[in-house]
């Protein structure tokens, strides 16, 4: 917890191990992404309660993902994009060879790499080699 331009520790977490990942949205609660789904808790005194009416109760996450909008800081006029809307899906895009989440000039440049060559990693079409038909498959997915 930031205040004062000091950063001070205000709790510990413990988790049973199922937790994959987790943050804190721009309210304090706190967002534990596993292989069960999203689970939101929200602190009382001393206790954190998990709240059951939200939006993405349940939903599958990828482990690295990012929950950017909040009550407090959303403004829907500047806010409003699709860029702004985007989830990432557990299951990468087709093309995205460097697992980041989006198609774009690091999986271009890894596909030139292997372009011709018999390689799981860049055959997005499924006959074994990377080919012109593969990287159609990666620009047709391009996400940047």
């Amino acid at each position: 917890k930031a205040g004062n331009g000091q950063l001070a520790t205000v709790g510990q977490i413990f988790t049973d191990g199922t937790v994959h990942s987790l943050q804190f949205n721009d309210e304090g609660d706190l967002l534990t992404f596993s292989d069960q789904g999203m689970r939101l808790y929200r602190a009382e005194g001393n206790q954190w309660r998990e709240i059951d009416d939200h939006a993405f109760k349940g939903e599958q996450f990828a482990a690295q993902t990012v929950m950017a909008r909040s009550r407090t800081n959303f403004d829907p006029a500047e806010h409003g994009g699709d860029e702004w809307r985007q989830i990432r899906d557990i299951e990468p895009a087709e093309g995205d060879l460097d697992g980041d989440g989006l198609v774009a000039i690091g999986d271009l440049l890894e596909l030139i790499g292997l372009f011709g060559e018999q390689s799981q990693a860049g055959d997005l079409d499924g006959d074994g080699w990377v080919t012109i038909e593969d990287l159609l498959v990666l620009i047709g997915n391009w996400s940047e």
